[in-house]
């Protein structure tokens, strides 16, 4: 199953010999019934029993935790594979979602040079149904946290939040493409789709550390900026820089003038942040632009 889940996903292939191998360890060590025990509770309790048993597998086989947790969830394909089918979801559906287990094994390995994840309790609502991958974003039905957005939103309507995995380049087309995709796909009352995203890249004084002209800071023009927050701990770090925050700012890379630009800027004492942005997006076109 690790192979033709990993072929199907694009996983590099060390990564499924690497996967396969631990995964017979488990099956050798009779891992099996708790594998499935923590299934039973991922998918139908409201608790996270299975991340307490989860831990234990680790322990037992002293595989590493964050492997373990792939290969839990990679398992946990399989019956979310036949949900897809009786619920008319689509096989294509399914395959486009699930690729977020490549690009949170690929980040895995970045940060932590291990095949596995670190994310583990972010995949429950993609196996829920609740989270799908509709082109270049990811989307999924969440209550308008906020008091109002102009005369358009008051707090409780349903919005469409958007996610933004790290599966390359976040052009504008591809925005706009995958905008389309998600109105087609959830088609909203009224025609307009409202869309919020929470994100690092929302945060408005970051807007001065892209550089001019990338994809980043033009997605960042596509929403009004609501709300926003510093993150003290510099949480999304690791997204720029392959690591986590703590590491000596002299030593981090400068590769790209975005890791040039973020060293700067975190040089002069600043810390990262986070923004809650809002567009309407009506099939077409951009609303609030």
């Amino acid at each position: 199953m690790m192979r033709v889940f990993g072929e199907k996903t694009g996983f590099p292939p060390e990564a499924v010999v690497f996967l396969e191998e631990k995964f017979r360890v488990l099956q050798q060590k009779e891992m099996m019934n708790s594998l499935y025990a923590a299934m039973d509770n991922f998918f139908c309790a409201a608790d996270e029993k299975y991340l307490d048993i989860l831990q234990e597998i680790a322990e037992k086989t002293e595989i590493h935790r964050m492997t373990v947790d792939m290969i839990f969830l990679i398992l946990c394909t399989k019956p979310l594979f036949y949900l897809y089918r009786q619920t008319g979801l689509g096989e294509e559906l399914f395959w486009d979602t699930m690729c977020d287990l490549k690009y949170k094994l690929m980040e895995c390995k970045a940060v932590y040079n291990v095949w596995g994840t670190f994310v583990t309790r972010w995949f429950r609502r993609f196996y829920l149904c609740e989270r799908f991958k509709l082109g270049r974003l990811q989307y999924e039905t969440v209550a308008f946290s906020c008091d109002a957005y102009r005369d358009v939103l008051k707090k409780g309507d349903m919005v469409y939040n958007c996610h933004i995995p790290s599966s390359g380049a976040l052009t504008p087309d591809a925005v706009i493409d995958s905008l389309r995709c998600a109105h087609e796909f959830y088609k909203p009352k009224g025609g307009v789709l409202p869309v919020v995203c929470y994100s690092w890249l929302l945060y408005p004084p970051h807007k001065n550390v892209f550089p001019a002209e990338s994809n980043l800071l033009k997605f960042a023009q596509m929403f009004d900026v609501i709300e926003s927050k510093i993150s003290a701990d510099n949480d999304d770090f690791w997204r720029i820089f392959h690591c986590k925050y703590g590491t000596d700012l002299k030593s981090l890379p400068r590769d790209t003038k975005l890791q040039q630009n973020f060293v700067a800027y975190l040089e002069q004492g600043n810390s990262m942040g986070l923004g809650l942005g809002v567009l309407l997006f009506d099939g077409e076109t951009i609303l609030n632009r």
